[in-house]
């Protein structure tokens, strides 16, 4: 007896001629459901209305639904949202779609819910829902990701709206982009939850093409659910689209993108202007810079011998001594003389040539090295790129905050850079802030001025963010004395300018510590011209 085995075909065997079968099949299979299909007046007004209640399509007209061609399937408990990669401008009225999302009802003893099924397969793309309405025209239109918000902007609005769908669960911008790059305006109206995908969307599209429609714009709400609002849901739907906020180049803002920025600089909220701390031992600058920023750049500057090493020992101390952590590169003077000047100030007494003191000494270093301070070894002419270099590497290694170069005219670069430019690079790429003591290219006769140009008068006064000066002036009326004045010529950011009025400055030299007075003295030049101070201007 001869055996017949039936045969079985796998269709891992064949797998592209199986794949094709079956996409034949889920095809003929759609067409013949969407052939099949009834309007959805056919349905019965309980399962409709269970339908659109589940769908966020309660609000949405029968006129509305018809636009968009839904449709009812064959046994009247689901709806069918066509989808489309043509228009009817291109193939007339009777345009087919090329796929379809079936929504079906699902009843069960404790819940009703709704079962989603894409046609003919849910892997690939196969157009979208509502540009079957596109014309040739038509300069603008809204994108969502969901039929009921689609059909919720349009019957508000009246402006084209189509959906976006996921294939495989993912969102690929790809499959869409060649759709939409032919509008002049998309407005990318996403449910919150998904404003990531948004974005997403809108850094592929052109800056001037895209308008983003953010969760604080909506109030939080979908298109479907801000139509739904009692007696103005229309009104607030057309309002959503018109606050949409441009999405601009990477390198540019626009004024909505501003407006939260701007608040906080006017009304003085934002940290980054107020500081990330204020001064301590010279409490009156506070006044004047409002406290000690990243990313900036200070010039500290005066005559030969005014003090400006002195001073600045103490400014950094106070500073360091509120956990700043402050890299010292003193290229001018050797790291011992300048803790040695530290330490007085620290202690504000004096220990020069006291051995009975060498006890106190050790208390008051002891308590200094607790400090976050650090010093290079760096001295006399020092190349840009081994200083940039080590800097770089405290700033990672040590969290450097603060960086004091004494003195910057030593830095030395042969290319074409400048030194004050790279600093200022450095100080915004590594969020941190750079003081230099530059010696300025002229002296003035009163000892007491205003530079007609500080860019003429000062190394690097275009790339700082704020010029301190340290003047003197010799007091003919009293022996002689040599007075000391604080002025401020620069102060980019915020607060104000000290120019032809100075702070008076006053030195202990036995413990070498400075106090800023709060007196005004006008810096005459003649008896008959004054500077005046410019209290609320912002040199930029």
């Amino acid at each position: 007896m001869t055996m017949f085995r039936k045969a079985v075909v796998n269709e891992d065997d064949f797998p592209i001629v199986a794949v094709a079968e079956r996409s034949d099949l889920r095809k003929r299979d759609m067409n013949e459901i969407w052939d099949q299909s009834l309007p959805v007046s056919h349905m019965s007004q309980p399962k409709l209305t269970r339908l659109k209640q589940l769908l966020y399509l309660r609000h949405i007209t029968d006129g509305t639904l018809n636009r968009f061609n839904v449709r009812a399937i064959s046994s009247l408990d689901g709806l069918i949202f066509p989808r489309y990669t043509v228009t009817m401008e291109m193939m007339g009225p009777q345009v087919r779609p090329n796929g379809l999302k079936i929504c079906r009802l699902v009843e069960t003893i404790n819940m009703t819910t709704i079962a989603d099924e894409i046609m003919p397969s849910g892997n690939a793309f196969h157009g979208m829902s509502g540009y079957h309405l596109v014309r040739q025209a038509d300069s603008e239109i809204v994108v969502t990701l969901n039929e009921a918000d689609a059909m919720a902007i349009y019957q508000a609005s009246s402006k084209l709206a189509i959906v976006l769908p996921e294939i495989a669960g993912q969102f690929n911008i790809d499959l869409f982009l060649p759709y939409l790059e032919e509008f002049g305006k998309v407005i990318v109206w996403f449910p919150p939850e998904k404003h990531n995908r948004a974005k997403q969307l809108s850094k592929r599209l052109l800056s001037s093409q895209c308008y983003l429609i953010s969760p604080k714009t909506s109030n939080n709400l979908r298109a479907a659910e801000t139509l739904s609002i009692p007696g103005k849901g229309r009104e607030l739907v057309n309002g959503v689209i018109r606050h949409g906020e441009v999405i601009a180049h990477k390198y540019v803002d626009t004024l909505p993108m501003l407006r939260d920025a701007v608040r906080s600089y006017v009304f003085g909220f934002d940290r980054q202007n107020v500081g990330l701390v204020q001064w301590k031992r010279f409490s009156l600058l506070n006044n004047y810079l409002k406290g000690f920023r990243m990313g900036e750049v200070t010039l500290l500057t005066g005559p030969y011998g005014c003090g400006k090493k002195t001073f600045l020992c103490e400014y950094a101390l106070d500073l360091c001594d509120q956990n700043v952590s402050t890299l010292w590169c003193g290229l001018e003077m050797p790291s011992t003389q300048i803790v040695a000047t530290m330490i007085e100030q620290y202690a504000r007494d004096t220990f020069h040539k006291d051995i009975s003191r060498q006890q106190s000494f050790d208390y008051w270093y002891d308590q200094l090295s607790q400090l976050p301070i650090y010093f290079s070894r760096f001295t006399g002419f020092t190349k840009l790129k081994s200083l940039v270099e080590v800097i770089e590497y405290h700033a990672s290694a040590q969290d450097i905050q603060h960086v004091v170069i004494d003195n910057a005219l030593l830095i030395t670069e042969q290319g074409q850079k400048s030194v004050f430019t790279e600093l200022k690079r450095l100080a915004l790429a590594r969020h941190l802030h750079i003081t230099a003591i530059v010696h300025p290219r002229q002296e003035f006769e009163d000892g007491v001025s205003v530079p007609s140009s500080l860019q003429g008068s000062l190394e690097g006064a275009y790339e700082a963010d704020n010029i301190l000066r340290i003047s003197t002036h010799m007091n003919k009326r009293q022996s002689y004395e040599m007075e000391k004045y604080f002025q401020i010529w620069k102060n980019r950011n915020v607060g104000e300018l000290l120019l032809g009025y100075a702070i008076e400055m006053h030195f202990d030299p036995l413990s070498k510590c400075h106090s800023l007075t709060n007196v005004y003295l006008e810096l005459m030049h003649s008896e008959s011209m004054a500077y005046r101070l410019v209290a609320s201007a912002k040199q930029m």
